[in-house]
């Protein structure tokens, strides 16, 4: 059997769908927006999330599944083997021991980005395509989370790209774009959800995801129309120092005990690369390396979504990275590799 670019960096084949949260004692994933667990026992079913049973056989098609946008995209932890699950422009609270579920919220947009837990509280930031520049909100929910609310109003941005907390201040951080002016990275107060700390006003700032270590606070440039670069900045000091210069635009990545990796998304561009996604990982945030691509498949990004890897959510186990390939030649497929070796 001829292995793919995946198998031959070493990573194991788990299985159709994407990951989306991972801890000490289990994996959540899905197919299309019917949610599984497995755990070192076995894989259980715990809901699905159709609107009736055309949706449900339409969404067997993984082509369906991307072209609609039809699919889980985050899995929050609650109390109670409950979990707050966001798909196709819906929040649920779901039961994942007795698969009850109920409708909590509906979101404008299909989906935010990235969704971050602080302080038993879940936010997200308005990801739409606002073209006019109008308000965007970073949305909170307190336990129960019943009531979903604005807490703060940005203007002159097109949309939150993520809100992420960091550990070691205890604070929230939120990443904005697209354009120069509204590119930022801003630290906020945890009362006021006021910046409190700004650094952007460029595509050197335009990032998606944020990952932190004591010393320094790491992303990706997310800029289809220029070169892109993995970036840092210490604390308490506002400019980037360029780290490494990648194939793409960055979204997502993931951290696995001392491991960082990001992945890069192919996305029309006459500057990056369309043909492949690129994953890069650094062990200790100065050195980073390449350790897999994997290319695009034949079907247009526009409709069918970019080429890019996916990773879970949750504190992982440290010892493996889990991953899902989207829109590639290995398409909504579940893989993972054991870096603790």
């Amino acid at each position: 059997m001829i292995k793919n670019a995946l198998e031959k960096n070493g990573f194991i084949p788990f299985g159709e769908g994407v990951v989306h949260y991972h801890d000490n004692y289990s994996l959540l994933f899905s197919r299309g927006k019917t949610l599984f667990k497995k755990t070192d026992q076995d894989v259980t079913k715990v809901v699905s999330l159709h609107n009736n049973w055309l949706d449900r056989l339409l969404s067997g098609s993984k082509l369906y599944r991307r072209l609609t946008r039809s699919q889980i995209h985050h899995v929050i932890p609650a109390k109670n083997q409950t979990f707050i699950v966001f798909a196709s422009g819906n929040v649920y609270r779901i039961n994942t021991l007795s698969g009850s579920t109920v409708h909590l919220h509906s979101i404008q947009g299909s989906r935010p980005l990235c969704v971050s837990l602080f302080q038993n509280d879940i936010y997200y930031g308005q990801y739409i395509s606002n073209p006019d520049r109008g308000p965007i909100r970073l949305i909170c929910s307190r336990p129960p989370y019943i009531d979903w609310k604005a807490v703060n109003t940005f203007y002159g941005i097109r949309h939150i790209h993520g809100v992420f907390e960091d550990p070691f201040t205890q604070t929230l951080w939120i990443t904005t774009g697209d354009k120069d002016r509204e590119s930022w990275i801003h630290q906020l107060s945890n009362t006021t959800y006021e910046p409190q700390v700004s650094i952007g006003g460029s595509q050197k700032y335009r990032a998606v995801s944020l990952f932190f270590t004591k010393d320094y606070i790491y992303y990706g440039s997310d800029a289809p129309d220029m070169e892109n670069y993995i970036y840092r900045f210490r604390r308490g000091d506002s400019k980037a120092e360029k780290l490494v210069k990648v194939g793409g635009p960055v979204f997502y990545g993931c951290q696995v005990g001392n491991y960082l990796y990001f992945g890069t998304v192919c996305e029309p561009s006459e500057v990056n690369r369309t043909d492949a996604s690129e994953l890069w990982c650094s062990q200790n945030g100065t050195k980073w390396k390449k350790v897999l691509e994997i290319k695009k498949d034949i079907w247009p990004m526009k409709l069918f979504q970019y080429g890019q890897f996916l990773f879970p959510g949750g504190p992982g186990d440290g010892k493996r990275l889990w991953l899902s390939s989207l829109a590639t030649k290995k398409d909504q497929m579940i893989y993972f590799k054991d870096i603790s070796e």
